[in-house]
């Protein structure tokens, strides 16, 4: 038996050391091109919904815009997987159910079925509270569930079985280092045609996909472990064989009082109730976004301030004072970001309430990779109803 020498093992420490870095630096890259990609996203949806807006309902020009803004959105949510895939995702923590995200998706996972494949779903009569996004996590068990069927041809079932298991339950937990806590685990396992060793082998590279169709762009797998990841859970492969798969993931047991909410599809509340003069300051330094929140805006009769950078939004703020109802900010400027002007804005004008806005995620900029509780954050690219919903809503709390 070949005993490493001590030169053998430092060489295999600094491999590792490197491939660690190597994936760092992949990450932040990744989340830099998103900014800058999702802030283009975002001017081309925004405009496209403004054209929709002022066009009749039979004009012929709605079908190029309307492509044109559902090519915006495909190239979007690449974007957005890409993110995920880094680890660099927005995530708004609150305690849910497992059972009950899973019982809300049973007749959507019917449909994605189509003819001839079924599912099952076991529940757990245990307590299957996790604390996690519960959107993304929804996101994750319907791109499992896709693959599945994808896998089987013809007839076949997909059985999802939720459980709650400990370290000593379980050996893939042990080997996967998530720590010496209970975890709540989904099982997805299909009838479908199993995995080849070359898919086993690539299961996780970036764009690799055994699909055959136009749209698929190999990175569903590879987003779902990274928001499973960066929930604190994880994501493998338990076993395979000629004649289908399992696919299992784990989250951290948060067995607290839950919100009720955070297992459905995260709709927004209805929109109604805002007060009757508004004024929002917009502070963004892409003179093309802050013109199209502007126009969005006004189109709904409130006034805007307007301001480039943190700097700016203060003394604006410090001037007209009680007037600002509202702050819209991105998060990444220059002189002075988001971050930085909330502090300052808490202790100079703390009734003042803020919606941030950004391309790039919080854990570019914090070390927490979270949305604080209680604060309003909307992702670019966004259309025009979802920011609306998210500034009317930040409206109301002031108003309580």
């Amino acid at each position: 038996m070949h005993v490493m020498t001590r030169a053998e093992e430092s060489k295999r420490r600094r491999g590792v050391r490197q491939k660690v870095d190597s994936n760092d630096r992949m990450r932040q890259m990744i989340a830099g091109m998103a900014h800058h990609y999702n802030n283009l996203h975002a001017i081309i949806q925004g405009h496209a919904d403004l054209l929709l807006e002022k066009l009749a309902e039979k004009d012929p020009a709605r079908r190029d815009i309307e492509t044109m803004r559902a090519a915006a959105g495909r190239a979007a949510l690449i974007t957005h997987r890409l993110t995920a895939a880094a680890e660099k995702l927005v995530l708004r923590p609150a305690r849910f159910r497992m059972n009950d995200l899973l019982e809300a998706l049973r007749l959507e996972l019917v449909r994605l079925a189509g003819p001839g494949k079924q599912v099952e779903i076991r529940l757990s009569a245990e307590d299957s509270s996790v604390m996690a996004d519960a959107p993304h996590i929804r996101q994750v068990v319907l791109d499992l569930a896709r693959n599945a069927f994808d896998a089987i041809d013809g007839q076949g079932m997909l059985t999802i079985e939720l459980a709650n298991l400990d370290l000593d339950d379980s050996p893939e937990l042990e080997k996967l280092t998530l720590g010496d806590k209970p975890f709540v685990t989904v099982s997805m396992t299909d009838t479908g045609q199993g995995m080849s060793d070359e898919a086993l082998e690539r299961l996780f590279e970036p764009f690799y996909t055994t699909k055959q169709s136009a749209g698929a762009a190999g990175l569903g797998l590879l987003a779902s472990r990274g928001i499973l990841r960066q929930s604190g859970g994880q994501l493998w492969l338990r076993s395979t064989s000629p004649r289908g798969s399992t696919f299992t993931f784990a989250l951290p047991r948060s067995p607290q009082e839950v919100d009720p909410d955070r297992h459905g599809d995260g709709a927004d509340e209805e929109s109604s109730g805002e007060t009757e003069s508004v004024t929002v300051l917009i502070v963004e330094d892409d003179d093309t976004h802050r013109s199209l929140i502007r126009h969005v805006l006004r189109r709904q009769g409130w006034e805007v301030l307007e301001a480039k950078n943190g700097k700016e939004a203060l003394m604006l703020c410090d001037f007209h004072r009680s007037d600002v109802d509202l702050i819209l900010s991105d998060i990444t400027m220059p002189e002075m970001g988001g971050i930085e002007f909330q502090d300052r804005l808490v202790q100079l004008h703390p009734q003042i309430p803020i919606v941030f806005m950004s391309g790039y995620t919080y854990e570019m900029l914090t070390d927490r990779g979270t949305l604080l509780p209680g604060t309003e954050f909307v992702q670019k690219p966004f259309n025009t109803g979802v920011l609306l919903d998210t500034l009317r809503r930040s409206l109301r709390q002031r108003c309580r």
